[in-house]
């Protein structure tokens, strides 16, 4: 441990390959597939992307390819912001796998963890947490083998916290690599989870803005001096992100969500707004059955301090349960330590206050809490520490030199935290490897394996589905790629009335009726119109 602490970059870097390597390894066993609405729209952001562009134009017979989080008018594209799309684009590129961005997300996310832990800790301990999350059992068998994940969101937090703590460590006039990481962070962030990350930074930022004030700082010209490159790398993260904006919405200030919000939604994002009517309607029992059953029914069900309140439990419940220990040591570490509760209040309001705000979002995801993860691991890996030095006792030779035990207590500590991840993720691969060769194959598999099959033929095809009465809305087959009319398989619902325009508009083609039940159960057939 000794020589890690001569070497800080090394500390960085050592748990963000570890993360890659290991990620890699996982998706040996584990293959990543698509399964989740929110995995095809993050797909088709990285496939435009790879096409040289933001959006996409309008697809003929658009209404029959309308799915899940995407928007066809004005432009066709995904509601999602582009940070995971730019990273599986970039991996498709250069490695030929999109999954490879979900590799790269996990490696920057880890080095950034360690970067931040290097502000409070020694580098053993940075190190040591760094790698812990480097061989998370649940992130690396979820998220890094997801195309919807919260990598880029704790990435982002991570380099916020960080720099903060430099900030505040060395002084604002010596702060301008600090400043930049927090600008950094503030891009990254706008690019995965906006309003989270800006809640929590905003937040994160009050008791450090405080001190400046107090101290005169604010006032200063090495203060601006240093926050002026900071202030440049933001101006372009929303240049760009007003970019985006306009090619898929045709507003410079309106995002994609908003748009799509706007166009599908029923239920608002906090559970304090009202339903509204969507512009465009829903024209399929499934966009119904999403928008105003289940979207509507988790709105509901919160939509009262007594529904808040279970909102929370579960959402607590859900956060331990998937991301364990970091996040159940937190409190412990900020509350029952003085020390750490003391010189770090600030950052235990922040995480107390966003939670609070976060949890009035009706629908639980580890996602949209995703840019807390940092905040615990910096709490609790604090927390940690003081306490075992806090148990750390002393004993004298018989010259009466006296020794403390703490180093010895901290290795034993440390090698065990780090043995049980590796268990961990041994226990949880293994889980989803047998979940995975399950007997009917999960409907998402089956899914990639049709693709696959028609991809084998010879020439283009168009897979018409349909859907039994009581589908489970979550299991979407329908879902295409950035330009549907030059793309080997294009998937569109079901509609007779319109089976023969559909097939006018994407001519040359081997036509197929897929069949789905409500028991995920499916049939390819020819189609064979009617005469």
């Amino acid at each position: 441990m000794k020589s890690l602490s001569m070497n800080r970059r090394l500390v960085c870097l050592s748990p963000g390959v570890v993360a890659f390597f290991v990620a890699a390894l996982v998706s040996v066993w584990v293959p990543a597939y698509p399964n989740i609405h929110d995995d095809f729209g993050n797909l088709l952001v990285a496939d435009t992307l790879l096409h040289g562009r933001l959006s996409n134009p309008t697809p003929p017979s658009h209404e029959l390819l309308q799915s899940f989080h995407i928007v066809v008018e004005p432009s066709y594209a995904a509601k999602f912001p582009i940070g995971s799309g730019a990273l599986m684009a970039f991996g498709k590129l250069v490695f030929g796998e999109w999954k490879v961005g979900m590799w790269l997300a996990a490696s920057l996310a880890c080095s950034a963890i360690t970067w931040m832990l290097l502000a409070a800790l020694p580098a053993r301990w940075a190190w040591t947490f760094g790698m812990m999350s480097a061989l998370h059992p649940m992130w690396q068998t979820g998220w890094s083998q997801e195309f919807t994940h919260g990598w880029l969101a704790v990435g982002s937090v991570a380099l916020v916290i960080g720099g903060l703590l430099r900030l505040r460590r060395i002084g604002v006039g010596h702060g301008r690599s600090a400043s930049i990481a927090v600008a950094i962070g503030l891009v990254l962030g706008m690019f995965s989870r906006p309003f989270e990350v800006a809640l929590l930074s905003g937040l994160l930022a009050l008791p450090f803005a405080y001190e400046w004030i107090r101290n005169g700082r604010l006032g200063s010209r090495a203060f601006w001096l240093a926050g002026s490159p900071a202030a440049l790398i933001l101006m372009l993260g929303f240049t760009m992100q007003g970019f985006v904006n306009q090619q898929v919405t045709g507003s410079w200030y309106q995002l994609p969500y908003q748009l799509h919000e706007k166009q599908y939604g029923v239920a608002p994002v906090f559970v304090w707004q009202i339903p509204h009517e969507p512009s465009l309607g829903h024209r399929f029992p499934e966009q119904v059955a999403f928008h105003r059953g289940w979207s509507m029914e988790a709105y509901e069900s919160a939509a009262s301090w007594s529904g808040y309140g279970r909102l929370m439990g579960t959402r607590a419940l859900h956060l331990v349960k998937h991301w364990g220990w970091l996040l159940a040591l937190a409190p412990v570490a900020a509350v029952a330590i003085r020390r750490v509760r003391f010189r770090y209040w600030g950052v235990w309001f922040a995480a107390v206050a966003a939670f609070l705000v976060i949890n009035a979002i009706p629908w639980v995801s580890p996602n949209y809490v995703a840019p807390l993860i940092p905040l615990a691991i910096l709490l609790s890996a604090v927390g940690i520490r003081a306490a075992l030095h806090a148990m750390a006792h002393s004993s004298a030779d018989e010259s009466g030199k006296v020794f403390t035990h703490r180093g010895r207590l901290d290795r034993v500590v440390m090698i065990g935290l780090l043995l049980s991840q590796v268990v961990g993720l041994v226990v949880c691969t293994r889980s989803m490897v047998e979940a995975r060769n399950s007997d009917p194959l999960p409907w998402f598999v089956e899914r990639a394996q049709t693709e696959a099959h028609l991809l084998a033929q010879e020439g283009n095809h168009l897979v018409m589905v349909r859907y039994a009465p009581g589908h489970n809305i979550h299991h979407e087959w329908v879902f295409n790629a950035a330009d549907p009319t030059t793309a080997r398989i294009v998937w569109a619902r079901w509609d007779e009335s319109l089976a023969d325009e559909l097939q006018s508009d994407y001519p040359n083609r081997s036509v197929w009726l897929l069949e789905v039940s409500s028991d995920d159960s499916h049939r390819l057939l020819p189609w064979e119109p009617r005469t």
